[in-house]
């Protein structure tokens, strides 16, 4: 990674009015969970006259990872308007919808997603993580077992099912779905953050602790500890190493770093407070004052940023 983004900056340097150059090193910034850089460069390609499709995308997904999904829907919206890939930007719209707590909206662009792009499984975990959210545990299990299992190739609806068992405290089932993906994937999971963030060996460290297998649990979640720091130590703003982080400290027991690292997560973007709420990794430390007061806090940020959203699209069709 320090190769990719020596060259990209060398790239920018040496071309320091190129917008493709300029877009090449927001991606790299992307790539590192640098998304507030990422924006800088989007919009610098933007100002020398990248107008494309791609670079539209870009400054969206980068607004969204840093905590804006009010902002990143106006601009997905342009990157739709050439209809090249409308579906990707369906899901898309659907994941910063969610997150604003627009389910009814965010329902509908999931299913144009799923019906523009069969062949995709997005725009169904979509659906399955609005039921998610909503604890309707039933409703998950049936996308899971009718939709879902047409994609047999791809990882992420393994994952959106183990998520679900997992939320929903079905452990047994969870634990078979979890062991499974470790062994295909040990390092996978967590880098979705319409997902939870829930890498594949956190969750097993979680489901060891539930059957008492302590020794098992504690090295899987210090080799998470390990990884999450890894990643923080090039990219010390990015929100999903941080939550990833803080669920695995509050596993290990060690409160005070695992509300610190929560926190520091939420300020540089994690928004997603009902997944945290549903997510058994924060079990220790859910009934803390300090987690009540961030999660509350958030909760209120969010409802704000959809009461303006709303206020906003109102003005517009007006």
């Amino acid at each position: 990674m320090e190769k990719a983004l020596r060259f990209a900056r060398e790239a920018v340097e040496f071309a320091p009015r190129d917008p493709t150059a300029d877009r090449g090193l927001c991606a790299v910034y992307v790539s590192y969970g640098k998304y507030r850089e990422a924006l800088e460069y989007g919009f610098r390609a933007l100002e020398f006259g990248d107008r494309s499709e791609r670079a539209f995308g870009q400054i969206a997904f980068s607004w969204h990872m840093a905590g804006r999904p009010d902002k990143a829907i106006l601009w997905y919206q342009k990157a739709k308007m050439s209809q090249q890939q409308p579906a990707d930007y369906e899901s898309y719209l659907g994941d910063c919808l969610a997150d604003l707590g627009l389910d009814d909206r965010a329902r509908s662009a999931y299913q144009a997603a799923a019906k523009i792009r069969p062949d995709h499984p997005d725009g169904w975990i979509g659906l399955c993580r609005l039921r998610i959210l909503a604890q309707d545990w039933q409703g998950a299990d049936k996308i899971c077992r009718e939709e879902l299992q047409h994609y047999a190739d791809s990882p992420e609806p393994k994952e959106i099912g183990a998520v679900a068992k997992f939320f929903a405290r079905n452990y047994s089932v969870a634990e078979r779905s979890y062991v499974e993906l470790v062994a295909a994937h040990p390092a996978g999971g967590g880098r979705d953050s319409a997902l939870g963030t829930v890498d594949y060996r956190s969750a097993l460290g979680r489901l060891k602790l539930e059957v008492k297998d302590k020794s098992h649990a504690i090295l899987l979640l210090q080799d998470c500890v390990s990884s999450q720091k890894s990643r923080l130590s090039f990219a010390p703003n990015d929100m999903m190493a941080l939550y990833g982080l803080a669920a695995a400290e509050a596993m290990l027991g060690q409160k005070d770093e695992s509300l610190k690292h929560l926190g520091t997560a939420i300020d540089s973007g994690w928004v997603d407070y009902r997944a945290t709420q549903l997510d058994p990794r924060f079990d220790s430390i859910r009934q803390e004052p300090q987690f009540k007061t961030l999660i509350s806090a958030l909760a209120s940020h969010m409802a704000a940023l959809r009461t303006a959203f709303i206020s906003r699209y109102q003005m517009m069709s007006n």
